[in-house]
């Protein structure tokens, strides 16, 4: 009986650490409260954004700002998401059959209070150079 208690042992040794080593750190990036059940989510690792689609809109989530920044009304028959790493963003729908392809091109707001401009102050574009004279 005792040959079978070492080897239980010996087994037990090799088998615990193994165990102890596969253990996560996690951190929640994002927690959010929806309003319609999740059909689907899609992530944007470069930019921290992240995509959930709802019954008839995809919310747009900042993982840095934990916030809804933007909202896209799409067809209430997607089912399915997928992220494309050239911005895209591809929908699905089983009944019926459809797909539809976004392209995604985030805007940034950039306040130019206080800086040199040339044209008009409502003007509904703003071109904005930076450049380094040194």
């Amino acid at each position: 009986m005792l040959p079978i208690v070492k080897r239980i042992l010996f087994l037990l040794s090799i088998c615990i650490p193994a165990v102890a080593l596969a253990a996560f750190d996690v951190d929640p990036l994002l927690k959010a409260t929806l309003e319609a059940p999740v059909l689907d989510v899609a992530a944007q690792p470069d930019e921290e954004i992240v995509f959930v689609l709802t019954k008839g809109e995809v919310l747009i989530y900042s993982t840095a700002a934990g916030e809804v920044l933007d909202r896209i009304v799409v067809d209430d028959t997607f089912n399915g998401m997928t992220y494309q790493n050239d911005n895209r963003l591809v929908l699905t729908a089983t009944r019926p059959p459809k797909l539809s392809v976004l392209q995604i091109n985030r805007i940034y707001e950039i306040d130019i209070t206080h800086r040199e401009i040339k044209g008009s102050l409502d003007a509904k574009s703003t071109i904005v150079v930076f450049d380094d004279y040194q």
